[in-house]
């Protein structure tokens, strides 16, 4: 009964669950593949590329976090939470403060309408900044 709350034993039964989770997802497009391949009598060997791609970085994701020590310190503490969350704050109000610049500058040249794709690229740029800077600033 104490191996249930042993911490060494459920960081064990997390890299099995991970595991057999990276299994199950190859195996569920290998399925997935066949299916499209008996119905439409084409094999979509795209799906099982980006599969294998992903199966590949998630196992490799797992061989690098069960390779790290892990210590009894906390990960964060009130200064590296105070850090992000200031860091957000600033990221959310230039993205803003961007987004108004850009729109009123496409207003001026007589624009009555913007492509979404330009939107898209500007929220998936701010997405980028703010997760490499968060971890940049969690780091510091």
């Amino acid at each position: 009964m104490n191996n249930l709350f042993d911490q060494e034993s459920q960081v064990k039964n997390i890299r099995k669950s991970r595991l057999y989770t990276v299994l199950g997802i190859v195996g569920g497009m290998l399925l997935g593949s066949l299916v499209v391949y008996f119905i439409q009598g084409r094999f979509p060997i795209e799906v099982m590329a980006g599969a294998t791609l992903a199966g590949f970085l998630l196992l490799l994701f797992e061989f690098f976090i069960a390779r790290h020590e892990k210590s009894d310190l906390p990960e964060t503490d009130e200064r590296i939470s105070h850090n992000i969350f200031v860091f957000m704050s600033i990221l959310s109000q230039a993205a803003l403060a961007i987004l108004v610049l850009g729109l009123s500058v496409f207003s001026l040249f007589g624009e009555e309408s913007i492509s979404i794709i330009y939107l898209w690229i500007f929220f998936l740029i701010y997405i980028l900044v703010g997760s490499i800077g968060g971890i940049i600033v969690k780091n510091r």
